[in-house]
């Protein structure tokens, strides 16, 4: 699979006329490419063995390596690390595969920027050293983990069909992943957002659930008995359909439950915030803590209004000093603050810097440092989640957020 601009490409390369710059572009079009097949074609057409070593070869196998040991991370935890593949289902040795073939085009891009530089060394000036990296936002996607452990990336499906392992079916339609039908017995699924994706579900029983970057949501494939009960980590808006015969409940992070009727409601728990919480946004909820929060209780329950915030410290292995357990109700807290990332925005008001950079970890999938500490800055404003990495620091640092980025990695400057 070849497109035009990538034989242009191809044949630029064979003629020795190819600049840094087209390499830079063929490898975007590789990593654009879901399916990896550009990546196996491009790998195909350099298989001949490279005669000349006097590149540095160490730089680009040590890159490769990188890629190596990202695949390595993404078989221990799928959820976190593995991106999308195929688009059916798929095994972790089908994986490995196309892992490999990016590997040895990295060094093959080496080579091929070392040829240049070479055969033009007369004309070629370096440039000074700038960040040139472009990190992209997320977009629509999920991996969804069936009954019997098999994988399904969601990236891929348009408005396709999965076969689920009960028999029962699902489909997923404008980004959204949509359950059919009444399985005969529950089986349970899992879906989760990897970091830099976004999805939609729509539960057997017609609940809304919008699933934000890092998160993921465990939920049976039809509900039976007395109640519907789902697990959430990471950050999920809910709408829940109405059924008062079979209540709706939520177990957060194993250390929160949340209990409904029929309501609208966002679940923030992250594993590296401070804090669980759940904004009502109209209905009612009833909200309980799983572990001990003081000397003489087990467990304590509120039930929230609309406009209603509880916040949870986290607790450490489930346990808490009891005078630093309970719960701090917020009153009519910024619902359009909380809900921006539904939305699709990035809202500053009232956030510190190291609760928006959390949010940008998740969303571009980077990594953030503070080698000299955590500045303090105030920040204002909103802007759209559409942004490339790079437009967003534009305008923090006409808020006094200086910064550096290197590849995936952003540090904080004074």
């Amino acid at each position: 699979m070849s497109t035009p601009e990538v034989q242009q490409i191809i044949q630029k390369i064979e003629s020795d006329l190819a600049t840094p710059a087209d390499f830079r572009e063929l490898t975007r079009l590789i990593n654009e490419d879901e399916t990896g097949m550009l990546a196996e074609w491009v790998h195909a057409q350099f298989s001949a063995p490279v005669t000349d070593l006097s590149f540095d070869r160490a730089k680009w196998e040590s890159i490769a390596n990188d890629i190596v040991t990202a695949d390595k991370l993404s078989a221990t935890n799928p959820s976190e690390h593995l991106k999308p593949i195929h688009p059916t289902v798929h095994k972790a040795g089908f994986m490995h595969r196309w892992i490999w073939v990016a590997a040895s085009i990295v060094i093959m891009l080496g080579v091929g920027t070392y040829f240049w530089m070479t055969n033009n060394k007369d004309n070629y000036a370096p440039e000074p050293v700038v960040s040139v990296t472009e990190v992209h936002p997320g977009k629509e996607g999920a991996l969804l983990t069936l009954a019997d452990g098999s994988l399904v990336s969601l990236d891929s499906i348009h408005n396709g069909q999965v076969l689920l392992t009960d028999g029962s079916r699902a489909k997923v339609v404008d980004g959204q992943l949509i359950y059919e039908g009444k399985a005969k017995q529950a089986s349970y699924n899992i879906m989760s957002t990897p970091r830099g994706r976004i999805f939609r579900l729509l539960l057997p029983d017609g609940t809304k659930v919008w699933l934000n970057a890092a998160s993921s949501i465990r939920f049976p494939t039809t509900f039976n008995g007395k109640e519907r009960r789902v697990e959430v980590k990471g950050e999920a808006y809910l709408e829940v359909a109405k059924n008062q015969e079979m209540p709706f409940r939520i177990s957060v992070n194993q250390q929160m439950e949340v209990e409904v009727l029929g309501t609208h409601f966002n679940i923030n728990a992250y594993d590296n915030e401070e804090m669980l919480s759940t904004t009502l946004v109209s209905g009612a909820v009833q909200v309980t803590a799983l572990y001990p929060v003081s000397n003489d209780s087990d467990r304590m329950t509120i039930t929230l209004k609309p406009g209603q915030q509880a916040q949870l410290v986290q607790a450490v292995s489930n346990t808490r000093n009891p005078k630093n357990g309970g719960f701090k109700i917020i009153n009519n807290p910024d619902v359009e603050k909380i809900l921006a990332w539904k939305n699709g925005l990035f809202n500053f008001k009232d956030v510190s810097l190291a609760e928006l950079m959390h949010q940008l970890e998740r969303w571009y999938d980077i990594e953030v440092i503070y080698p000299h500490g955590i500045p303090s800055v105030e920040l204002t404003g909103e802007i759209s989640r559409g942004v490339t990495l790079n437009e967003l620091l534009t305008a923090m640092e006409r808020m006094g957020v200086h910064h550096t980025l290197e590849g995936k990695k952003l540090i904080i400057l004074p």
